[in-house]
């Protein structure tokens, strides 16, 4: 028996039984279908985070105080706006700001939620990549007068207010129990929305003056200071000459050092998605351990239905071999439908989620070939014990089963 007749036999017989077929092909078509959706999603929205978040930071740098036990901190070693003046000298500096971060709890109606406000100067919303959607940006001014004023972004604004254009509408920031009043002078689009819209809708933010965020809410540290160069093939160079500037003015050295926080923040990222899809892909395994334990079976009882076939086969000149092949081929031909099945069904369901949770999964070559692969390992390996009992069967005992 050729190679062409072999496959032409299999797919007749597996015909001649399309439910018990399908059947068999189910644990496959699960497994598959499992892992080609949750690899796909998971690809779709780590690109997309990833994509994202190299494009708001790519040409930023932000430099921090590292506790050094060698080196002892002192006030005078804090940052201060003046340092700005001095770091706006470097060359390539497109944009800087000293940024501070604090939480606030604001009054939403029906709760209470806390939310984080940055402050900073005029140069903050650039840095940080935020759109603003209406109004002003904080000026100068408004830091050396210290003035409530705020920019909030527009889930809050939607949330609050029910509308997202509230420019001059006030809102109350609650610390440690005490109410501050702000006007609201800006409005930008939320950057966790940028990120991916599959993040929850209620991490909100706002941005307020840097001198009136340590006055009002308590803020003695000096935060960071962040830069947005102009060519990002400057970006090292400026770091560079920053770190010297800071230690040559504040002579303090080893205390100041460029932040590693976002791609700490990706790595930790990546391992969480790598660890659910491991997680994911030893169930799907599971499922075609039984997909595969199940096509061992049903081919077992093939070879039992089909013994006196395979006696008169034997009796006209069939090898051990012919027979080898046959079963083989129908076990390797109902694990590569099954995983071809599960595939279309992997990716399609993977599109028809993607649309409802804002992602675009992303089919990959490899994930193709593994998917096929491990579907004909499947075949081999399950089918190879029915395969070879069916070449064993004595004709004569063969032509006599009923």
């Amino acid at each position: 028996m050729n190679i062409k007749e072999g496959i032409f036999s299999a797919f007749n017989t597996l015909r001649s039984n399309k439910m018990r077929s399908f059947l068999t092909m189910l644990g496959i078509i699960i497994g598959i279908s499992s892992v080609i959706m949750i690899s796909t999603i998971g690809k779709g929205f780590q690109e997309g985070i990833v994509k994202n978040l190299n494009e708001i930071s790519k040409n930023n740098i932000d430099i921090r105080i590292e506790p050094n036990p060698d080196v002892q901190i002192k006030r005078k070693d804090m940052f201060t706006e003046e340092d700005i003046d001095y770091l706006k000298t470097i060359n390539g500096v497109d944009s800087i700001s000293l940024i501070k971060d604090a939480y606030v709890q604001i009054d939403l109606g029906e709760d209470k939620k806390w939310i984080q406000i940055s402050g900073g100067n005029s140069d903050i919303l650039r840095i940080s990549s935020m759109k603003l959607l209406y109004g002003r940006n904080i000026f100068e001014i408004d830091n050396r007068l210290k003035r409530k004023v705020v920019i909030i972004d527009d889930l809050l604004a939607k949330k609050k207010f029910g509308k997202v254009d509230v420019i001059g509408e006030k809102i109350d920031f609650i610390t440690d129990g005490r109410k501050e009043t702000y006007i609201i002078i800006g409005v930008i689009e939320n950057i966790m929305k940028k990120l991916s819209e599959t993040i929850r809708d209620d991490i909100f933010m706002a941005v307020i003056p840097y001198r009136t965020l340590k006055k009002y809410h308590n803020i003695r540290e000096s935060g960071y200071i962040s830069i947005r160069v102009k060519d990002i093939n400057e970006k090292a160079r400026v770091g560079n000459e920053a770190l010297k500037l800071l230690e040559r003015v504040k002579k303090n050295k080893g205390i100041y050092k460029i932040s590693k926080e976002l791609s700490q923040a990706l790595e930790s990222f990546n391992k969480i998605l790598s660890l659910a899809a491991l997680f994911i892909s030893a169930v799907a395994a599971i499922s075609l351990f039984v997909g595969g334990i199940g096509v061992m079976n049903i081919m077992l009882v093939s070879v039992t239905e089909r013994t006196r076939e395979i006696g008169i086969r034997k009796a006209i000149g069939a090898k051990n071999k012919d027979i080898l092949f046959q079963f083989l081929v129908e076990a390797l031909i109902l694990t590569i439908v099954g995983g071809i099945l599960g595939l279309l069904i992997g990716y399609f369901g993977a599109q028809l989620i993607g649309k409802f949770i804002k992602i675009v999964p992303i089919l990959s070559l490899n994930i193709f070939i593994i998917a096929i692969s491990v579907s004909s390992i499947i075949g081999i390996v399950f089918g190879v014990v029915p395969a070879i009992k069916a070449s064993k069967l004595n004709p004569i005992e063969a032509l006599r089963h009923e």
